[in-house]
């Protein structure tokens, strides 16, 4: 198929450029060839059509002041936000607790269900009963390995973080993809990136108490993409 070359395109262009796409019945790369256009591009103009425009909400502010929390401890202090606003985020929430105890969490989320993607800290594990399902983090479990690779330059470490850069390479790739196009994506190349992965850290024997024993049981229990 012959490849037109690329061009700046206007908004209006870009609304006629998807509406022919999704009338065209072409696979996403044929028709980018075709056009000349960017792959990402068509993407993310088919995702700003798609989604509602955001609402005008002001920025919050840099720092929140917490003042005097609890007069008898006199705990005070700062608390920085960071927020990135996409248009896939629906909402946040943040709950200020003077401690890390877990009773917090579940008080929050009170009864909630659904797939909870959380970091190792123990006050979550608690919730994954029935009808909340863990998704571990792998940056948590990617930082074990490249703590003890930075420390001790550890071979086996440098193979896991190669192992799961390739994931987050799949993962870059459909960035700019819509939900089902990222969870075919997941499913046909991420997934078998994964369990290779897995299977790898499975037959791996560190001995108990040691760094790589710990980076090794964090992530052979990130079986969820």
């Amino acid at each position: 198929m012959t490849s037109k070359p690329r061009k700046h395109r206007t908004a209006t262009e870009w609304h006629q450029l998807v509406k022919r796409f999704a009338q065209s019945g072409l696979s996403s790369s044929d028709f980018c060839a075709a056009e000349g256009v960017c792959k990402s591009s068509l993407h993310r103009w088919r995702r700003s059509m798609s989604s509602p425009a955001p609402t005008p909400v002001a920025d919050p502010p840099a720092f929140v002041d917490l003042g005097c929390l609890d007069p008898s401890t006199a705990v005070s202090g700062k608390l920085e936000i960071r927020l990135e606003r996409k248009r896939s985020l629906g909402g946040a929430a943040l709950d200020y607790q003077t401690s890390r105890s877990g009773q917090h969490v579940a008080a929050f989320l009170a009864d909630w269900q659904g797939t909870l993607m959380v970091d190792d800290y123990a006050g979550y594990k608690a919730l994954f009963r029935e009808g909340v399902e863990e998704q571990a983090c792998w940056a948590h479990a990617r930082r074990k390995f490249y703590d003890l690779h930075k420390d001790l330059n550890h071979p086996v470490a440098a193979e896991a973080l190669t192992r799961i850069s390739r994931l987050c390479a799949i993962e870059a790739e459909g960035r700019e993809l819509t939900i089902e196009e990222r969870h075919r994506l997941r499913q046909q190349r991420s997934q078998p990136e994964l369990e290779a992965l897995l299977k790898w850290l499975a037959d791996l024997t560190p001995a108990p108490g040691t760094g790589l024993y710990r980076a090794v049981l964090t992530g052979g229990q990130n079986s969820t993409l």
